[in-house]
Order: structure tokens, then sequence, then C-alpha cells
């Protein structure tokens, strides 16, 4: 009996030092407790966990802003930015979060957080696509209205202890301990992504294989697959198109603003688009946006090519970051900063953002194709640098 009540209270003394340890050093930057610069301030792990954890942490801040996306809008983003200086905000892109997910991320926080204001939600092109099997029926598939997906507390629970008693997690306030001065990306409190093993890369191996990389990964997944974003035989909206206007009208039923935008890419991105046959559809899900969306909210274009966009990648200085761009789907947050600018005060005189209706599509549209002509050099001595095939 004795050995079972010293085992008992062995494992208990363990669990509740494994946890105040965890709770401690914090490293999903669950609960932001206390944190001690060159200790547990620099949240390396927290890109791990954060589906789960910015769930919570959003909703201890009820933010009067919500910054809805992927990795783009998480990294390029910053919710401390100037612009935003006089509101609580939070940056909640998700990395790899499709649409569906993005748009039940912001439903919850239309049911839930009583001090919204604004929803900032980016889009996609590749997030609308649909494969040659889903594009041959006759009808497009059936919309499931949004929905939140009730939990209970015990479930809940049991996602959040393996957060402060596993050995992952313990092993994960180790790495934060010991990578405080690291180049690794960490999450802020405000669930910004500072990207620093961008920094990290240019410095040891340069831009190019950053650039080489994603553009082969574009090229992977879509090279032959055939896909688009509507059938030419659909009448009606495809489910995409239906749970944006879902979400504007509850949004509008609640009194929350949104402005909605498409992500500035790198001229390297629309060329490939252009090389793999997507670059009709492309415009045409621009239009469709304008004609669907753009009568009912404010739509920004910032995928247009431009002073910023067009910038030179410079592979012959390997190791000079680019002022706008990390790689050719990743921008950085100084040019999120002329994102949210252009968006908050409505500026659109920098040639930059465009907004985006049905007035005016067909005219950026010409626009985009005239300037995918006179860039079309740029890119080839880019690709070739690049060995892009």
């Amino acid at each position: 009996m004795k050995y079972i009540h010293h085992f008992v209270i062995s494992l208990i003394s363990i669990l509740t030092f494994v946890g105040l340890f965890n709770w401690l050093v914090d490293p999903y930057g669950l609960h932001w407790s206390p944190q001690i610069e060159g200790i547990n301030s620099n949240k390396v792990e927290a890109g791990t966990r954060s589906r789960l954890t910015k769930k919570e942490v959003i909703k201890s801040i009820k933010p009067q802003v919500v910054l809805i996306g992927n990795s783009r809008v998480e990294m390029g983003i910053d919710p401390a930015s100037n612009w935003l200086k006089d509101k609580s905000v939070y940056n909640f892109g998700i990395p790899g979060l499709g649409l569906q997910f993005q748009l039940q991320n912001a439903l919850s926080q239309l049911k839930d957080n009583e001090n919204l204001e604004l929803l900032i939600i980016s889009v996609d092109y590749l997030d609308f696509l649909y494969n040659r099997q889903t594009l041959a029926l006759p009808k497009p598939p059936q919309h499931n209205p949004l929905s939140l997906e009730s939990q209970s507390d015990i479930s809940n629970l049991l996602e959040k202890v393996p957060l402060l008693f596993s050995i992952d997690a313990l092993k994960s306030s180790l790495i934060t301990l010991l990578a405080q001065n690291s180049s690794s990306s960490a999450i802020t409190h405000l669930g910004f992504n500072n990207g620093k093993h961008f920094y990290k890369t240019v410095e040891v191996e340069g831009k190019a294989p950053l650039f080489k990389q994603k553009l082969n990964q574009l090229v992977s997944r879509l090279k032959d697959k055939g896909y688009q974003h509507k059938s030419r035989h659909w009448q009606s909206l495809d489910p995409n198109m239906l749970a944006l206007q879902e979400l504007f009208t509850l949004a509008n039923n609640k009194q929350v603003s949104i402005r909605m935008f498409i992500n500035p890419y790198h001229f390297s991105y629309l060329h490939l688009l252009n090389d793999l046959g997507y670059w009709q559809d492309f415009i045409h899900w621009k239009t469709s946006l304008a004609e669907v969306i753009g009568q009912s909210t404010s739509i920004y274009d910032f995928s247009g090519l431009n002073q910023y966009t067009l910038e030179p990648v410079t592979l012959e200085q390997p190791k000079n970051a680019m002022n706008w761009f990390w790689e050719p789907a990743h921008y950085r947050k100084e040019l999120g900063e002329l994102v949210l600018e252009e968006m908050l005060l409505n500026k659109t005189d920098k040639g930059f953002g465009r907004a985006l209706n049905k007035d005016t599509s067909q005219h950026l549209i010409a626009q985009d194709n005239e300037m995918l002509k006179t860039s079309a050099k740029s890119w080839e001595k880019l690709k070739s640098a690049l060995s892009i095939n």
C-alpha cells in the first residue's frame, strides 16, 4: 500500500511540476502567462498548435477588429499596425486553412464576439478551384449553410490538457527556452507570425531557393489538373460564393463592417498561372467576385501588376532581402501596411489597391492583361535563372 501511495504522490507531483512549468513557459501562446524577455517571450513553437490556440486566445481578447485568412495574412498583416492602433485587433490567420474554415472562424466572431466592429477577410484564387469530377456535374455541389460545430466542455478540456501536461508540451517548453535568441519564427500575443525564418533563409541560402520552391509547388499543384473556379454548365452560384454571400448577410444583420481583399502576389506567381493555363480563369474569378460580392461589400484587389508586385528579385544580389515580398506568394508586413492603409482610408491613388466591383472590373482586367504582356521579358529572364519548367 505504501508503494501505491508513494507512486500516486510522485505522479501528482510530477504532473503538477510539468503543468506549472509548461504554463509559465507557455510555448504555444495559449495562456500568455507572464512574459520574461530571454525566457519565454519568443513563442517559437506557437505555430505548431495555432489552429487550437488562436481560437482560445481570441475568445479571451474579444477584439474589435479581426483579420481572417491563411499564412499570407498571418505573416503579412501586422495587428500592431499604426493604422489599427486605436482598436483592439487579433490576427486570426492560420496557415493552410481553406476558405470554408476561414469563413467558419469569421462566423464564430460574428456570433460570439460582442465587441466585433470590423472583419478584414482575404481571399485567394486557389481556394475557389474545383477538380474535373466536380466541374463535370450538371449543377454545383450543394451548399451547406455556415454553422458552428458545438463542442462540449469536456471535449474542449481534452483538447487543452495535452498543451499543459504532455511530453510534447514539455519538449516544446524546453525548445522555447533554448530558442529565445534564435532565428525561428514566432507568434505574437496578437496572432502575428514575425516570419523570422525567412530572414535566416535569405541570409544563409539567398532568395532563389524560396522562389524556386514556391513556384515549383504551384506547378505541382496545378499542372495538367484542369481546375476551374466554376463550370460553364453551372447556372447557379457555387458553394464558395454562396458562403461568402451568407457571411456578408450575417455581418450586415449584426452591423459589423467587412473589408475583403485579394492578396498581393509577386509577378512571377501571376506569370506562372498564365504559363499553366489559369490566367483567364483567374480573371474570370475576379469578375465573378465583382458581380456577386462587389455590390454588397468593399472588395480591394491587390493582385494586379504594379510597382510593388513587379519588384525585381535581383538574383545577382542573392542575400539581399526584397522590400515587399519574401517569395512569390508571401508578402512582407511592409506591403501589408500599404494594404491596410488603402483599405481603411479608402485610398486607391497609388495604383496598388483597386476597388473591385461590377463597374470597374473590366477596366482592371484590361490593365492586368496589358501589364502581363509588358512584364513578359522580366518573367522569362527570372524563370530561366531559377530553372522553372
